[in-house]
């Protein structure tokens, strides 16, 4: 212990210990008291002399206050320096005056509050996929989001976006920015010096914005009708039942409101498998017939074209996978099963089906789109299809696992091993995909913009050339509706 003192030791007091610095204790100031006699007085224990006392706070609070003003004066000169690969300026910290025409970039972990979803499902592998594969460092993160601007729409002080879901989804499962983000929402850190020195150690994760359209001037109702009309958001889901039920009209009221995807909170979008086949199914990659065909793509096995918008300046259309997930495959002939016959098929079992596995894999996936061919086969009776390939497709999907970005963990290993089993499901949709049977079909009426499967391939033979690069969406809505 501290006080512990053997008896051969000499006692040194308080006034021995200053006198020897040429100093004697200041017996008459009222405020300080003499040590007691006979207590042992150790150079630790020596009182302060009186120009010392209350000092050390001083230094201390000077210190802290330098350390704040050179942080944010720091962290003033990095904001706005400039960052290899950073295209367009800083957004304005109040995002409600972003003007429409607009191109900024903002971090994600300012923006993640600030900018609301238009769909409410994700294919949570091919999202997970986008992590793994293109967000596995800092730098690989910022790089996929400098190639990827997302396109919004404003009404008043909001904005939502209509493209890059899964890209948004991506970067919020990374965990690249989560630092800066919990930094920024901490009690503390209401733009204090300490936030200032986080940002200065670590920048977030930029994403660049483009503002489309200001709506402003629509009402809520008016504004979603012409946001579902012109192809700004996808108004379809399950909101009364789970996944495997058939997808139906969505209330803008049950969109999600924030983008989460991520480890340690549930994710806020539901997952739609068959959005994420569509994705792989664009990936089809097949070395040896590309090479042979002197393809400039790897992916010249993909099921369909991701095509331009011809008619409005070969602009990007929008959900395009969509198209496919859902509509694609129902038969025109077959209204009832549109109708949601499927799940009496399921429950019933009695009713014909190919096979056991294949009744398994209807009744876990269910849909709207690839189910209806599952439930009559006769649709992969096509120039390119036939029975078998249908029932090793439904076998494919009865196995394929399931995986949700916060699993406890979840590893890299995980996902890569759940994203090869995906693809070969998806790889078996190609010859389907481009059959006639998926050229002659017409998309129900009021489904998206378009009754027609957009970039549809007819034939097994390689393409030639990657997805071609569209350009960005323009606003498409009368200028007397726009702020």
């Amino acid at each position: 212990m501290l006080n512990y003192m053997p008896k051969t030791a000499p006692i040194v007091t308080a006034n021995e210990v200053v006198g020897k610095a040429g100093d004697e204790w200041p017996s008459s100031a009222p405020d300080q008291e003499a040590p007691k006699p006979g207590r042992s007085a150790f150079w630790w224990e020596a009182r302060p002399l009186p120009a010392q006392r209350g000092s050390r706070p001083r230094i201390v609070l000077v210190a802290v206050v330098m350390i704040g003003v050179f942080s944010f004066l720091m962290y003033s000169v990095f904001r706005d320096a400039p960052r290899e690969g950073r295209q367009f300026p800083l957004c304005p910290h109040d995002l409600s005056s972003v003007q429409a025409g607009t191109s900024c970039t903002v971090a994600w972990s300012a923006l993640r509050t600030k900018i609301h979803p238009t769909q409410d499902s994700v294919g949570y592998v091919w999202a997970l996929k986008h992590k793994v594969e293109k967000m596995y460092s800092e730098e690989s993160a910022q790089e996929r989001m400098d190639g990827k601007h997302i396109p919004c729409i404003k009404r008043g002080s909001e904005l939502y976006f209509s493209d890059g879901h899964h890209t948004l989804s991506a970067l919020d499962s990374s965990g690249f920015w989560h630092l800066a983000a919990h930094v920024q929402h901490a009690t503390l850190c209401h733009d204090s010096l300490y936030c200032s020195l986080v940002r200065v150690l670590r920048r977030a994760t930029e994403v660049t914005i483009v503002v489309l359209c200001d709506l402003t001037a629509l009402s809520v109702a008016d504004f979603w009708a012409t946001m579902g009309e012109k192809g700004f958001a996808y108004l379809y889901g399950r909101p009364s039942g789970p996944w495997t039920s058939l997808p139906e009209p969505l209330a803008f009221s049950a969109l999600p409101s924030l983008v989460v995807f991520n480890n340690h909170e549930p994710p806020s979008f539901t997952d739609d498998p068959w959005r994420a086949l569509s994705g792989a199914s664009r990936k089809i990659s097949n070395q040896k017939s590309c090479k042979a065909a002197a393809s400039n793509t790897k992916y010249c096995m993909r099921a369909y074209d991701r095509v331009c918008n011809a008619e409005k300046g070969n602009s990007s259309i929008f959900f395009f996978e969509y198209y496919w997930a859902p509509a694609a495959l129902v038969p025109p002939h077959t209204p009832a099963i549109v109708a949601g016959t499927l799940s009496d098929v399921c429950a019933s079992p009695t009713h014909r089906l190919s096979s056991a596995v294949t009744r398994v894999a209807v009744c876990v996936f269910q849909g709207y789109f690839w189910n209806a061919a599952w439930l009559d086969p006769s649709l992969w009776e096509t120039d390119l299809t036939n029975r078998s390939d249908y029932d090793a497709f439904a076998a494919s999907v009865a196995s394929l696992p399931q995986v949700r970005p916060d699993t406890p963990g979840l590893s890299t290993a995980d996902i890569e091993e759940a994203i090869k089993l995906w693809f070969d499901a998806a790889e078996q949709l190609v010859p389907l995909s481009r059959s006639f049977g998926a050229r002659n079909y017409v998309l129900p009426a009021g489904f998206l913009e378009r009754q027609t499967l957009p970039g549809h391939v007819a034939g097994m033979a390689p393409l030639q050339e990657k997805d071609p690069k569209c350009g960005q969406a323009s606003c498409d809505v009368p200028a007397q509706i726009r702020v």
